[in-house]
């Protein structure tokens, strides 16, 4: 169940539909059935629920929690299309000498760390575009 009550008998209310569902007929008398049961400090009540009314509190709790679900799940799709724009693409090796060239030209990566190509280089996958297209199918065979 949950914090907030979104029915009449708050928490009590899969108690009280258990009870229902043992129940034997003559327990059901016009409608309603006397239901006995204790509070969180262990004091004895009792009420009586009518059908009506305990399918009314169903309805309602069942209605809010599929408000929740639908609202968790978009949460999630959210969630899922945020990891994929910050998923990596492995795009190669390079070493410092290239790094620092590539501030005023261009750099370059290979496809292996041979030749002191120690520095792995990635970018987001979303960007992956940005490869020149041969650059990128060459790299790909070679890794391979």
């Amino acid at each position: 169940m949950s914090d907030i009550k979104t029915n009449q008998f708050g928490d009590a209310l899969l108690f009280i539909l258990g009870e229902f569902a043992v129940a034997e007929d003559d327990h059901l008398e016009f409608g309603c059935m006397e239901v006995y049961g204790e509070d969180e400090q262990g004091r004895e009540g009792s009420a009586e629920v009518t059908v009506n009314d305990l399918a009314q509190a169903a309805i309602d709790e069942v209605t809010h929690l599929r408000e929740q679900l639908a609202k968790s799940n978009e949460r999630v799709e959210e969630l899922e299309k945020e990891l994929a724009s910050k998923e990596l693409l492995h795009v190669g090796f390079t070493n410092g000498y290239q790094v620092k060239y590539a501030k005023t030209e261009e750099g370059t990566f290979y496809p292996d760390t041979c030749g002191d190509c120690y520095i792995p280089l990635y970018m987001l996958k979303s960007h992956e575009h940005r490869i020149e297209t041969t650059s990128i199918e060459k790299l790909r065979k070679e890794q391979e």
